[in-house]
């Protein structure tokens, strides 16, 4: 996480000038709705983290961890997600200039998408 140290009742200035100002109450309150935003990957980090302690742990041990929660169904969470629209003349134009070859891995075409095994 990124975060700035700044003095109380401090104004933040910003590199291309003063946009815009923000106090250090706002600019506190804004990092913590990011954080609250990123939460979920720290989730995922959690339940790896968990996983490898319940495989060091006996099976009791399990057993009655399972025994004792209060719901045979997982806990849910919102994910939300960015995307982008891609744009097909740019899709094109890549696919031209790569001659049939990936621009990455130098691999020849063609390629089978994963998403619906199509070939491009």
């Amino acid at each position: 996480m990124i975060s700035f140290e700044i003095e109380k009742d401090k104004n933040i200035y910003f590199h291309r000038g003063t946009l815009f100002e923000i106090e250090k109450k706002h600019y506190v309150v804004i990092l913590k709705m990011l954080e609250e935003l990123n939460h979920t990957v720290d989730l995922d980090e959690e339940l790896y983290e968990s996983v490898r302690k319940a495989l060091k742990d006996g099976k009791k041990e399990r057993e009655a961890r399972l025994e004792r929660r209060s719901s045979v169904y997982p806990d849910t969470y919102e994910v939300r997600t960015k995307a982008f629209k891609r744009n097909a003349d740019v899709i094109a134009e890549v696919l031209i200039r790569a001659v049939g070859f990936c621009e990455k891995c130098g691999k020849k075409a063609p390629f089978i998408r994963a998403s619906d095994g199509t070939l491009i």
